[in-house]
């Protein structure tokens, strides 16, 4: 189905840059359990079942319109075991490998959208990072999703009972579907008459901390983008 027009937009700024590390999306934590990586494969079988957007593609190979489906695939895994590591040598091998993976070069259509990394620390205690590209989840999602990681791992490794989900599905395909058939003639115009006369730039901080004098410059960045990407 297609892209909402959200997600082209962040499509665009990837295939203008498929090196950016712009639109990665990681969240970091320590728990206080230690699955291996057989449970750790399980509890994301079951988080990606329940929400079937962490299994999204985004398919611009061989195709005229650039398209989004919900794909057959395992969440990806990187398993890693620090247990002979100091802890402060734990954290910072694990930063490393945080930014290493946001460095490495993405591809959108064959790479997971959603991947996970997990450090055994050696002490019953596990680092996990989740990693997502924001064409598919943004912060909003963040809790809810790391939520139900936990709970599938407390299933998974006998601190909860397992609870069965009924997988939703389709519910988004059916949003993105209705975005098409909207009056886009009648929105462009709603929004031109809307703004008619506004020429006063917007400026956005990009630090709570600081004062308005210190976050008040301001930032232009263009892109010279192929015609054949539009």
């Amino acid at each position: 189905y297609p892209l909402t027009p959200m997600q082209q937009s962040i499509l665009l700024a990837y295939i203008s840059n498929p090196d950016t590390e712009a639109y990665r999306i990681q969240e970091a934590v320590r728990l206080n359990v230690a699955p291996d990586e057989a449970q750790m494969k399980e509890v994301l079988s079951k988080v990606a079942a329940r929400y079937e957007v962490l299994r999204t593609s985004v398919i611009i190979h061989d195709v005229e319109i650039y398209r989004q489906a919900i794909v057959d695939r395992p969440v990806g895994l990187k398993y890693l075991d620090y247990s002979s590591m100091a802890p402060e040598e734990q954290e910072s091998a694990f930063a490393a490998e945080m930014e290493n993976d946001r460095r490495c070069r993405f591809d959108i259509q064959h790479d997971p959208l959603f991947h996970v990394i997990v450090a055994g620390t050696g002490d019953g205690n596990c680092l996990l990072c989740l990693s997502f590209h924001h064409i598919i989840v943004d912060g909003w999602c963040m809790g809810l999703i790391t939520d139900s990681l936990t709970k599938a791992l407390e299933e998974v490794i006998g601190m909860a009972p397992e609870v069965v989900y009924e997988p939703v599905r389709g519910k988004y395909e059916q949003y993105v579907r209705s975005l098409g058939l909207r009056n886009h003639a009648r929105s462009l115009q709603y929004w031109h008459d809307l703004l008619a006369g506004y020429n006063t730039k917007a400026i956005i901080p990009f630090d709570a901390d600081m004062t308005p004098e210190e976050s008040g410059g301001s930032y232009e960045e263009y892109l010279d983008v192929d015609s054949s990407v539009m």
